[in-house]
């Protein structure tokens, strides 16, 4: 099952700031087409703020637009993580694991 609609929010740093726990979880980074990225971590905050930030062409050369997370504990965080990228296609996960 993929990431609810309803939390869904815009891949800028101050909605990254302004929706993003800084609780470990799963998130996932979108454009109006496709996932680009699902990623796991300890603080999805901060995990989010630096993908933003990233100069590198990796994702953001899918221009993201969007991203949306779940909590989860640290135990399973990395099969959640592997169940949505299957699930939902991201074009890059694989890359930055």
């Amino acid at each position: 099952m993929p990431f609810p609609q309803e939390n869904s929010f815009a891949f800028t740093a101050a909605s990254v700031r302004a929706h993003a726990p800084g609780s470990s979880g799963v998130y996932g980074i979108f454009n109006a087409q496709q996932w680009v990225y699902v990623g796991a971590c300890g603080d999805i905050q901060a995990r989010l703020l630096s993908h933003v930030a990233d100069t590198e062409a990796g994702i953001k050369r899918y221009s993201p637009t969007g991203f949306s997370f779940e909590l989860q504990a640290e135990d399973s965080r990395a099969g959640r993580r592997d169940v949505l990228s299957r699930e939902l296609a991201a074009q890059c996960s694989e890359l930055f694991r």
